[in-house]
């Protein structure tokens, strides 16, 4: 209705002349503020001329005078601090929250009272403890584990490092998905969630940390050998497809950060302040480099499943490795993320 729309335009305008006049009320309090405190150090002042009267009733009286006269300026001066800044701060709270309320089109939308102030998030705030995901994580690498090795074992016929076995070269490339799974997926979750799991000082959880990617470089390491030595065997080339380039990255990335990282928080020398502006970086570069591995080998998986006609059971089992590996992956990006405790 126009009514409702000019008597509605008419009270924002009265409001916002209440809150100008009540804005103005509170700089004359400031300027009455500047002016007491001219007369406080007037009255000091006079004090001090009043001590060295040598007349003894006339020094005591005007004394007391004087320190009444100061008593009261300075409760005034105290009193308009406090009005101007509880004043200052209310008018700025309500200017913010009918300003923040104003539709995105500038039409005329229901505006609240409440002031729109976002509480601080944190890691505590989702009200829920990293234990949890922490034991679905410790299931899923199980998942993963059982059937990488019942596709390896029992599809792929295991694993052979023979260099005369032409006849089934394909048994030395299947360590390469047995080993970079164990190494890169599994010791890496294991190792980002080591202080959430381990318990102890936080030197114990350091060390297991250290070690389980130590693990896991080793564990890369034999599978890298195994797909570099069955493209060897077969005169093929080498790191051509997109899964074999993020796997080359992830592991030259890998062997930085563990260095880096043992130079920081390991070696004696390194300063605490160094340690401390280091830490942050360390762990996301952690967390990036493990969801590379992740990527990694959900291409290679692909590759597997790529050559299939038709669809037999080694893809389900595949497909859902792939999946669980996801999952797992997944798992730990929240472990870390959640507090240990609420």
């Amino acid at each position: 209705m126009p009514g409702e729309k000019q008597l509605s335009l008419a009270l924002e305008q009265a409001w916002s002349i209440s809150e100008f006049l009540l804005f103005g009320r509170m700089l004359v309090l400031s300027s009455i503020f500047a002016s007491s405190l001219d007369a406080g150090f007037y009255g000091c002042h006079l004090r001090s001329q009043v001590l060295d009267v040598h007349t003894t009733r006339r020094e005591v009286g005007l004394e007391v005078v004087v320190d009444q006269f100061q008593f009261h300026i300075v409760s005034f001066v105290c009193h308009c601090h406090l009005s101007v800044v509880a004043g200052g701060d209310w008018w700025w709270c309500r200017r913010r929250a009918r300003r923040g309320c104003q539709p995105a089109g500038g039409g005329s939308g229901k505006k609240s009272r409440e002031a729109i102030v976002m509480p601080v998030k944190s890691s505590a705030s989702f009200r829920l403890t990293a234990l949890p995901v922490v034991v679905v994580a410790q299931l899923l690498a199980a998942a993963v584990l059982t059937l990488t090795l019942v596709w390896v074992l029992h599809f792929r016929g295991g694993v052979s490092w023979s260099w005369h076995r032409s006849s089934t070269p394909q048994l030395v490339y299947t360590a390469h998905p047995l080993f970079m799974v164990i190494g890169l997926v599994i010791c890496t979750g294991e190792a980002i969630m080591a202080y959430r799991i381990m318990l102890g000082s936080r030197e114990v959880k350091k060390a297991v940390h250290l070690l389980l990617h130590l693990v896991a470089l080793a564990f890369a390491a034999v599978g890298l050998y195994a797909a570099f030595k069955f493209h060897h065997d077969l005169r093929a080339p080498d790191i051509r497809s997109l899964h074999a380039w993020l796997g080359i990255t992830t592991a030259a990335l890998y062997a930085l950060q563990w260095l880096v990282g043992f130079v920081y928080f390991v070696f004696p020398g390194a300063v605490m302040t160094m340690r401390a502006d280091y830490a942050p970086w360390h762990i996301l570069l952690g967390i990036v480099i493990f969801l590379m591995a992740i990527c990694t080998a959900e291409t290679g998986l692909a590759r597997f499943i790529f050559p299939f006609h038709g669809y037999p059971s080694e893809a389900f089992v595949v497909n859902f490795t792939g999946l669980a590996i996801l999952m797992f992956g997944v798992a730990v990006v929240v472990a870390v993320i959640l507090p240990s405790r609420y």
